[in-house]
C-alpha cells in the first residue's frame, strides 16, 4: 500500500460524508489545500505533537493515540471558548501497519464525530511515529484569554482533578486486570474530554481561561502570569475524584491533583457576582470554586491554617522532562 492508497482508506473515505460541513468547509481532503467560506467573528488555530516514547509509551494502542492526540489538541479550542471548525493531520509512521491503521482511524473518526470536527487535510510520511493535529475553531464575539484576570475574582475549575496522572501507573497493564476503579481513572487518561460546551457558555462570564494539561500549579500559574496577578487556593476546595481516593492516598491524591496533569479540564476566573451564574452551569460537569486572585505573585494554597507557596516547574518542557517510557 502506498501513501495515497492509505489516505484514502483510512481518511478521505470515512470522512467525506462527515456530517454538517458544508456550510463551513467548501474542499476538504483531497486537494492541495482545504478551502474554507468566510467565517464570520474570529478563526483560532491550535497545533500539537504527539511524539511515541515521549507523549505516550511506544506500545501505546492506536486508539489511544488518536483519542489523546485529538482530545488535547480540541481540548485548547475549549479553552478559547470556541466552537470547532475542522482540523488537520499530520501523520509519521514507521511502517504501513493495516491493522493498526484501522483502528486509529476508525477512533479518530469516532472521536471527531463527538466533538463535531472534521478533518479537513494533512500529510503522512514514514519516520518514527508522531502525531501532529492542527485544529481550526471560530468564536463569534468575545474570545477567553489567559490575561483579562484581576485581583478579588474567584478560581474555578470543572470536574475532578488528577486522575489522568494517578493513570499513569496503569498504563501497559493489561484490561482484565484493571479494577472497576482502575478502569475509570484508565479512560479520564486515554479519552480525555474537551470541555467545548462549558468552554462556550463561559464567554462574557469567565475573565480568563486554560485547559489543564501541565497540572492545576502550573496552568494556573500561566494565567496568573498573564493576568499580573497570584492565587491563594484552599487544599479542600480542590476537587478529588471518589475514584482516585480509593486508590491512592490523600496526599498522593492532591499531588496528582496539583502536578499531573492530562486533565483537560478548564481552569478559569470569574467576579464573586457570577457564583450563582456559573454554579447554574454546572448541568453537565461539576464546577468548583477552589480559591481567589490576588495582587502577590505566585500560587499559594491555604492548608491547615497554613499558607504554603506551591512551586511549579511552569509546564512541561519537551527539552528537560522524561519521556513516558
Amino acid at each position: 500500500m502506498g501513501e495515497f492508497e492509505l489516505i484514502s482508506r483510512y481518511f478521505h473515505a470515512p470522512f467525506a460524508n462527515f456530517p454538517n460541513v458544508g456550510r463551513l468547509i467548501e474542499t476538504g481532503i483531497g486537494d492541495d489545500c482545504a478551502v474554507l467560506t468566510p467565517l464570520s467573528g474570529r478563526l483560532v488555530i491550535s497545533t500539537d505533537t504527539c511524539v511515541s516514547g515521549a507523549h505516550f509509551p511506544v506500545d501505546t494502542s492506536a486508539e489511544m493515540v488518536a483519542a489523546r492526540s485529538l482530545g488535547s489538541s480540541v481540548s485548547d479550542l475549549a479553552a478559547m471558548g470556541a466552537e470547532p471548525v475542522g482540523f488537520t493531520l499530520a501523520l509519521t509512521l514507521p511502517t504501513i501497519n493495516e491493522a493498526w491503521l484501522q483502528a486509529f482511524g476508525s477512533q479518530l473518526y469516532e472521536s471527531a464525530l463527538a466533538w463535531r470536527i472534521p478533518l479537513i487535510g494533512g500529510d503522512t510520511t514514514k519516520g518514527p511515529l508522531a502525531v501532529t493535529v492542527t485544529v481550526l475553531g471560530r468564536v463569534q464575539d468575545q474570545c477567553l484569554y489567559r490575561h483579562g484576570a484581576a485581583p478579588g475574582e474567584d478560581v474555578w475549575v470543572s470536574g475532578s482533578l488528577g486522575d489522568a496522572a494517578a493513570a499513569l501507573s496503569l498504563l501497559g497493564r493489561p484490561d482484565a486486570s484493571l479494577t472497576p476503579i482502575e478502569r475509570w481513572l484508565y479512560q479520564r487518561y486515554a479519552s480525555p474530554q474537551p470541555r467545548l460546551r462549558l468552554g462556550s457558555m463561559l464567554r462574557g462570564i469567565a475573565t480568563a481561561a486554560i485547559d489543564i494539561s501541565d497540572g492545576l500549579i502550573a496552568d494556573l500559574a500561566h494565567i496568573c502570569s498573564a493576568s499580573n496577578c497570584g492565587a491563594l487556593i484552599e487544599e479542600g476546595a480542590i476537587p478529588l475524584s471518589p475514584a482516585l481516593l480509593a486508590t491512592f492516598s490523600k496526599e498522593e491524591a492532591l499531588n496528582c491533583a496539583l502536578e499531573g496533569g492530562d486533565d483537560y479540564e478548564l481552569c478559569f476566573t470569574a467576579p464573586q457576582s457570577t457564583r450563582d451564574l456559573i454554579q447554574s452551569l454546572s448541568a453537565d460537569v461539576a464546577l468548583s470554586r477552589i480559591g481567589t486572585l490576588r495582587k502577590e505573585s505566585g500560587v499559594s494554597m491555604q492548608r491547615r491554617g497554613e499558607e504554603i507557596r506551591l512551586m511549579t516547574k511552569g509546564g512541561y518542557d519537551h527539552f528537560k522532562e522524561s519521556s513516558v517510557t
